[in-house]
């Protein structure tokens, strides 16, 4: 086998995005920070340096316009000019009683003083105070947080894409491509692997479609040479005398089992091929269930067996294909009733929980072994010797119950019951 191609340019991509990221945060943090720190930095030492310096030249100046003017004259002049300083009243020592105010004396002013607040103090966003050393590391975080947020969705959404393509593929959806619609210019290891995830799914889409054809033409080719073969037998059962009919009979069985097998084969194919039920329509399970029991009922009633059911009163309805559910249905009942021993009975359980009706046929057979369980729903598996080929299947039934209940959504499982037997059991979400 071929050894897959490393391209030189491994994690070139990625890389250089996540070195650029890298080298930006700092670069954006620390110049928001310096940014933040020059606009709220504290400006009171500035201002009161200034007012060591101006105020004593204006306590001078405002003495001079006391002697001439009087204090309501210099009080007006203050509040005019649109400054800081105020005249104070006259006490025994200048004090403000505003915190971190500036007083100084008037000289010759019988205890006046003046008086000036240096500006508040800013904070960020109206709480902690601005200082160089919180700005800068809180800038550093947050850019640190934004970037790596945008990188890793930027990172992450081919992944994801591709993650959801390969989910609804395994589901069944062979059309799901992790690729958009629009392609995008992206030349990196996350879009490379959408890339080759769709090319991927290409291929295995086409192979399985070339495979469902096959199977599909191999079978109608073989439905016309059985039609043949059966009119065929019947007018030789006819002419045919005593001693041939033992012959005929077990000609006939075995023609039956080619006939079925193809039917069975067809609908299979069909649907591997499909994404949903063909017809949607509201289904009452219970009265559906009770059809499917009458019919079998009659056909194994010669072995003593029964179905016993067990449900709640009331409707249950659920949305889908009726034909669809009644076959997946009457497959796992009719596998129940094959391996289930003679005179003993087959039990079903009918529930739901609001958003799920539940169905659980257990049968009284020899059960399957646990590590044959995951295998059970697959084409022609068999179990040796519990479940031999003489029972009358061809190995498709649960397969197509499978695929029946996952094209309306629903899930099915299988378990072995206490003390023996099987149990299977079909959930489907209820119509709302």
């Amino acid at each position: 086998m071929q050894a897959p191609h490393r391209d030189p340019s491994l994690m070139r991509g990625f890389l250089a995005k996540i070195f650029a990221c890298m080298l930006l945060v700092p670069i954006l943090a620390r110049g928001a920070g310096l940014l933040l720190e020059s606009t709220l930095s504290d400006p009171r030492p500035q201002s009161e340096r200034t007012l060591a310096k101006i105020m004593p030249a204006m306590a001078a100046l405002a003495s001079a316009d006391l002697h001439r003017d009087g204090p309501p004259a210099v009080r007006g002049a203050l509040q005019s000019s649109g400054t800081l300083v105020q005249l104070l009243p006259a006490t025994a020592q200048c004090v403000d009683p505003r915190p971190g105010a500036f007083v100084v004396p008037v000289p010759d002013s019988d205890g006046l003083c003046l008086g000036a607040l240096p500006p508040p103090r800013p904070l960020v966003l109206g709480v902690v105070p601005a200082s160089g050393w919180f700005l800068v590391p809180a800038m550093e975080l947050l850019c640190c947080g934004v970037v790596s947020f945008f990188l890793a969705r930027y990172l992450a959404k081919p992944i994801l894409r591709t993650r959801d393509a390969a989910m609804a593929f395994a589901g069944g959806d062979l059309t799901a491509r992790a690729a958009p619609a629009r392609p995008a210019r992206r030349r990196d290891e996350a879009a490379d692997l959408e890339r080759e995830f769709d090319r991927m799914a290409d291929r295995v889409a086409a192979m399985i479609s070339a495979q469902q054809r096959f199977i599909g033409d191999v079978s109608h080719e073989i439905r016309s040479p059985l039609g043949r073969l059966s009119v065929s037998l019947g007018l030789l059962r006819r002419d045919a005398g005593v001693d041939q009919v033992a012959r005929l009979d077990r000609m006939e069985q075995e023609l039956d089992g080619v006939s079925r097998l193809v039917r069975e084969l067809l609908v299979l194919a069909s649907l591997q091929g499909s994404v949903g039920p063909q017809h949607a329509e509201l289904i009452d399970l219970p009265a559906m269930l009770d059809r499917v029991i009458d019919d079998l009922t009659f056909e194994f009633g010669e072995r003593g067996h029964a179905i016993r059911t067990i449900r709640r009163p009331g409707s249950l309805v659920i949305r889908g294909d009726a034909a669809l559910l009644r076959r997946a249905v009457d497959n796992v009942l009719r596998n129940a009733l094959f391996y289930t021993p003679d005179d003993s009975d087959v039990e079903m359980l009918v529930d739901s929980d609001g958003a799920w009706a539940r169905l659980v046929v257990r049968d009284h057979g020899p059960g399957v072994p646990e590590a044959a369980l995951p295998q059970l729903f697959e084409p022609f598996f068999r179990v040796d010797q519990a479940r031999a080929r003489n029972t009358g299947g061809v190995g498709l039934g649960l397969a197509i119950s499978q695929r029946a209940v996952q094209l309306h959504g629903g899930r099915i499982l299988a378990a072995n019951a206490h003390p023996h037997g099987l149990s299977v059991r079909i959930e489907l979400p209820v119509a709302t």
